[in-house]
């Protein structure tokens, strides 16, 4: 199950992923309802800091010392939500994406791959047909 925390750890490949302009349009569709969860999820920490910290300027908070353990408590529960009504994106619909291993890694939850179509039932991967052996 992919969770919010999922999300939080990829940040960074899905804003360059979500920038590319190749990409499938269902792909496109689907990346793109990432996009205010996400900022939700930032907002949640937002709020978190200021009610677990102190002011230090304009706009800026910082968790108190003593709140330290709290905060990374109920941040990391929250991290642990599942993400709710998210739809894998098939691989061959990232055609023209230019990440590396390591990005790739980071989404794998992001991406089913054609065997995991057929391991969920959405059909085979390979079609192997019976032959019948020549007697020799």
């Amino acid at each position: 199950m992919t969770k919010l925390l999922d999300l939080w750890q990829a940040q960074d490949e899905l804003s360059k992923l979500i920038t590319t302009d190749t990409l499938d349009v269902v792909a496109t569709w689907r990346l793109s309802k990432l996009i205010p969860v996400l900022a939700d999820l930032n907002d949640s920490r937002i709020e978190l800091i200021k009610k677990l910290g102190d002011p230090k300027g304009k706009g800026v908070f910082e968790v108190k010392a003593e709140n330290i353990k709290e905060f990374n408590r109920q941040f990391t529960e929250f991290l642990d939500e599942p993400l709710d009504g998210f739809q894998p994106i098939e691989l061959e619909k990232l055609d023209g994406a230019k990440l590396n291993a390591v990005e790739m890694a980071k989404l794998a939850w992001l991406i089913i791959e054609p065997a995991d179509e057929a391991k969920n039932g959405a059909g085979p991967a390979v079609v192997i047909e019976e032959v019948e052996q020549i007697p020799t």
